[in-house]
């Protein structure tokens, strides 16, 4: 009987242990876990960069299309279009010279032009910096993706952007 009771008990400390010693590992493990994934977070967070880009604009003009988040926020949107053209068709430069002209005048908005002298080829880029873009006059569709703690939905704004024929990437 002293035997048994002794096996017993030694049983019952071996499967405590064991439980103890998996239970233990487990939750080490995923900890271990969390915090890799919690680094990972962090650096993807910090910055990112989504460029969408759509090869067939009208009137042949490649646009690009960049937004640039800081820790979720969104800080810049950067617009910049393309064209070169043997016979233009449309006044694309006189387009784009009096678009950035008009938006140059709004608050936080930065644009540039440039034409060739056959106004055949050229380039535009404009800025729209965020936070000092007056939300009423200029109707950005990035609003839509921002909640109401200002942080920007990455991946929700590249699923519109390629279902807007774009093609994207995320840096």
């Amino acid at each position: 009987m002293k035997k048994d009771r002794k096996w017993i008990i030694a049983s019952i400390v071996i499967i405590f242990s064991l439980v103890l010693i998996i239970t233990t590992n487990v939750a080490h493990n995923a900890n271990q876990k969390e915090e890799e994934i919690k680094e990972i977070e962090k650096k993807i967070a910090d910055t990112m960069t989504i460029t969408c880009t759509n090869e067939n604009g009208n009137d042949g003009v490649i646009e690009t299309e960049e937004v640039y988040i800081e820790k979720g926020v969104l800080i810049t949107r950067t617009n910049t279009y393309e064209w070169s053209k043997p016979e233009p068709k449309e006044k694309t430069c006189e387009y784009y010279t009096l678009m950035v002209e008009k938006l140059n005048a709004l608050p936080g908005i930065t644009g540039t032009v440039y034409c060739n002298e056959a106004k055949t080829s050229g380039n535009a880029q404009i800025i729209y910096t965020i936070e000092n873009v007056n939300r009423e006059d200029v109707k950005l569709k990035q609003f839509d993706y921002l909640d109401d703690k200002n942080t920007f939905d990455a991946n929700a704004w590249k699923y519109y952007m390629e279902n807007n024929k774009y093609k994207c990437i995320m840096k």
